[in-house]
């Protein structure tokens, strides 16, 4: 009857069921019931010694309520004790049960004085083993509000983002339980809490005077001056768990000593100040208007930027993405950096530091003791040193004269970096982790210190200390009788330019170098090399001022090169003779990338003179293929620029290895590079073996050399990106300081992101040397000109946004006017469908 009273649902045997909605809707009314008939459930639960027919379907009080029946079981003896309804016979005779229904007799706000009774005398006989956690009541879990809604094992607990989870006994404590603590009573514990009446400094000072301890009850009466809710429960406890002027439990919370207090105070308030002048410095940022005294807050932006850290504390701050672009573009919207500010040799990790004074002062130390060494005088012979106008530090120079016969004697003079950096040394070590120098459109990071380029740099002085390495060339293009000195020269520097006229007047050596050029670049081909040159730019910054210029290509520049590479061949049959450990640089043969145009049909083979106790014949293998095949079947060098774009995917890239091989794309048996020892480690590594054979002092043994080497090779490469991105860099800022520029280029290459889109074409700028991505407007085949027009440029991303500069008024009609028309409806289609399920999901 008092259940058809109370609106509850009965299931067949007059339990209290699961109600769904009525359920929610009558727990009190369900909870008044658990509490005052609890001598009636406890017999009815007796009469039913089987555990089905207490299952969660049919008595929802376990999951909902804290009454666990399930696998409850009731021997006759149980069922004779609880007749007599007693509580102290029903403790005794269900044990069990005492559990399991003392979470509704915690409050003492249920029931008739006689249900109380019975609720406290359920207490007195509970086991000392039960765990007990109180229903309904505020606890914190792990700093956070949660009530308890069920208890088994472990605790159910309902969270402020409505979500239940069991928890442990021991990660819980009860901050309030004198009354249930309803679900949307727990959602307000998530806005602002009430503040104390009384100061909690008041309260402190007088927990301190009594020197004992209270709940959080009390703590809360003391602070609020009224009775204890959930609210003022919650935030006394809040004001422990801040650690500051109290510690401890729920149920004993003690008072700090006041002289902690006073530091945690202190500490509090430069807290608080620092988040507030945090605060300013966020808007003044967002204002873009920063302080001098801001400089040092953005250090750490500076440092994301040029990739020398992983995260930036104030990015993080300011909830802006931590990347190296996110921070350039912070810098340049705030002013710290300019457009010039170059930072791609710092993220590609180029050495950029200059050198200690300990350094220096070694380096003039060596270099007087290389003075002191003997040498040969070739100053009567005339050398000239043929570079760039600007170059600082000239490493190298030629001289050729008429020898016996039609042969050449050829003397190719290298600056004698060897005799002054010495190997293991602390110059070797500086130039060992530098690798190269680096050339920047705004100077030079140089491997080795100025004072080393000033006194061996070929001609800067009146006379140059160098290592000369002389042989004959003969008619057919081969080396022989190769030689190598020490010496002291006489230079004369002379640019490109002035060398290509002096060479087309053939005055003096000028003829017999362009002579001996040619010998050896025929033999070359003749052996399948393949050269071309892609028109390339100098990029340079002075005052402030990009400046772009086309690099010219003159014949003294393919002269000169025949002689560094004769270089290279002379010494590496040198060593191979002396049977002294080197490297040598070889390249694998060409990539088969069909269909192409140039596919050889045969890949080339070792050719060269082959050395003393060379078991191969290279030179003769080579001279009977050669004559073998057609002109069909040899490699020909790319014409167009289409041609040469492509054709440079076929190169595979060069290596260093201890024994010599082809390298294909010169032609060559063998080959070693030795002229540039002030820029490039691999070069000077050589020469310190070369003067250690000189000199009778151990060598270095082929692991040795290929390891030191090797140890430059990933700062090399990274030394040549910061170049050709720092040169790409500079270009975009001269694009971007002229938003009118038009220009005319080359179609290099064409490709299709999909099918019924406009095609992409990479243009070569011809005034720039610089590639961009054109869309199409009308069609385009490789190698035809194409006018563009410069759009914008993204400084950031590295990229120039180019448009097609075609007159609109010629494609009416055309098929690419048709495919941009059905291009942009689908775009503007999909946008459409995009916007319209945006709208519906909103």
């Amino acid at each position: 009857r008092m259940v058809k009273m109370q609106g509850l649902k009965q299931d067949k045997c007059g339990l209290l069921a699961h109600g769904g909605d009525d359920q929610r809707r009558n727990r009190t009314s369900l909870r008044v019931l658990a509490a005052g008939f609890a001598p009636c459930l406890l017999f009815l639960l007796s009469l039913f010694p089987t555990s089905s027919a207490f299952t969660q379907s049919s008595l929802g009080l376990e999951a909902k309520y804290g009454v666990g029946v399930r696998g409850l079981q009731a021997s006759a003896t149980a069922r004779k004790h609880v007749s007599c309804l007693s509580p102290c016979a029903a403790t005794k005779a269900l044990p069990g049960v005492t559990r399991f229904f003392l979470p509704p007799f915690r409050s003492t706000a249920f029931g008739s004085p006689a249900t109380r009774k019975c609720s406290a005398a359920l207490l007195a006989q509970a086991d000392d083993d039960a765990e007990v956690s109180p229903l309904e009541a505020l606890v914190d879990f792990k700093g956070a509000p949660c009530v308890v809604q069920a208890v088994t094992d472990k605790a159910e607990i309902l969270q402020l983002n409505r979500k239940t989870r069991k928890a442990k006994f021991k990660d819980l404590q009860v901050v309030f339980a004198d009354r249930p603590v309803r679900s949307w009573e727990l959602q307000e514990l998530d806005g602002t809490l009430p503040e104390p009446i009384v100061s909690p400094e008041k309260v402190h000072a007088e927990l301190l005077i009594t020197g004992g301890t209270c709940t959080v009850g009390e703590l809360s009466s003391k602070l609020f001056q009224t009775t204890t809710t959930h609210l003022t429960a919650w935030a006394a406890w809040k004001l422990v768990t801040e650690d500051l002027y109290f510690t401890g439990t729920t149920q004993t919370i003690a008072a700090h000593p006041a002289d902690r207090v006073a530091k945690d105070l202190e500490k509090a308030r430069a807290k608080k100040s620092q988040e507030k002048d945090q605060t300013n410095f966020v808007k003044r940022v967002k204002d873009r208007k920063l302080k001098a005294s801001d400089m040092d807050r953005v250090n750490d932006v500076e440092e994301m930027a040029l990739n020398r850290a992983q995260t930036s504390p104030t990015l993080k701050l300011l909830g802006i993405e931590q990347t190296p672009q996110a921070a350039h573009t912070l810098l340049l919207e705030l002013g710290v950096w300019d457009s010039l500010t170059n930072p791609w040799p710092a993220r590609f990790g180029v050495v950029m530091e200059s050198f200690p004074k300990s350094l220096v002062a070694e380096a003039i130390s060596q270099i007087a003791a290389a003075k002191k060494l003997k040498r040969t005088d070739f100053t009567t012979m005339e050398a000239f040193a043929i570079d760039d106008a600007d170059i600082p530090d000239p490493d190298d120079a030629i001289s050729v004269s008429q020898g016996e016969g039609d042969s050449l004697q050829v003397w190719v003079h290298v600056a004698d970096v060897g005799s002054v950096v010495r190997p293991d040394s602390e110059l070797d070590l500086a130039a060992r982790r530098r690798g190269a120098s680096c050339y920047l459109p705004n100077g030079t990071l140089p491997m080795l210190p100025e004072r080393i380029q000033e006194s061996l740099g070929l001609g800067l002085a009146n006379t140059s200390p160098a290592l000369s390495i002389g042989f004959v060339l003969e008619d057919d293009g081969h080396i022989d009788n190769v030689q190598i000195v020490r010496s002291t020269i006489k230079v004369t520097r002379k640019s490109y330019a002035e060398a290509a006229v002096l060479m087309e007047k053939g005055d003096g050596p000028w003829s017999l170098m362009e002579e001996a050029s040619f010998r050896f670049r025929d033999r070359r081909l003749e052996n399948g090399a393949v050269g071309f040159q892609m028109p390339q730019s100098v990029v340079s910054v002075r005052d402030g001022k990009v400046d772009i210029k086309l690099q010219e290509h003159f014949d003294s520049n393919d002269m000169v090169m025949e002689m560094m590479l004769m270089a290279g061949e002379a010494v590496s049959q040198y060593a191979l003779d002396k049977e002294i450990p080197f490297l040598f640089s070889t390249q694998g043969p060409l990539k088969d990338l069909s269909p192409a145009k140039y596919v050889p049909k045969k890949q080339l083979l070792k050719g060269g003179r082959a050395p003393a106790e060379n078991p191969f014949e290279i030179a003769n293998q080579l001279k009977e293929a050669n004559k073998e095949k057609k002109d069909k079947d040899r490699i020909g060098p790319p014409e167009t620029l289409a041609e040469m774009f492509e054709f440079r995917k076929r190169f595979e890239r060069s290596q260093q290895k201890t024994k010599p091989d082809t390298h294909t794309g010169l032609g060559m048996s063998m080959y070693c590079q030795i002229s540039s020892p002030l820029r490039r480690y691999s070069d000077l590594v050589l020469h310190q073996q070369l003067h250690a054979a000189l000199n009778g002092e151990p060598l270095l043994s082929e692991e040795e050399l290929l390891q030191r080497v090797t140890d430059t090779e990933e700062q090399v490469g990274a030394t040549k990106k910061a170049e050709r991105f720092s040169s790409q860099y500079y270009t975009l800022n001269w694009l971007k300081a002229n938003p009118d520029y038009t220009g005319g280029g080359t179609c290099c290459a064409l490709w299709q992101p999909r099918p019924g889109t406009p095609k992409i074409a990479t243009v070569l700028l011809k005034d720039l040397a610089f590639f961009a991505n054109v869309r199409c407007k009308q069609d385009v085949k490789t190698d035809e000109e194409m006018s563009v027009a410069l759009s914008g440029v993204r400084l950031v991303e590295m990229k120039a946004d180019m448009r097609h500069n075609v007159n609109i008024e010629m494609l009416y009609g055309t098929e690419e006017a048709e495919m941009f028309k059905r291009a942009a409806k689908s775009r503007k289609q999909v946008g459409t469908r995009l916007s319209t399920q945006t709208k519906r999901q909103g």
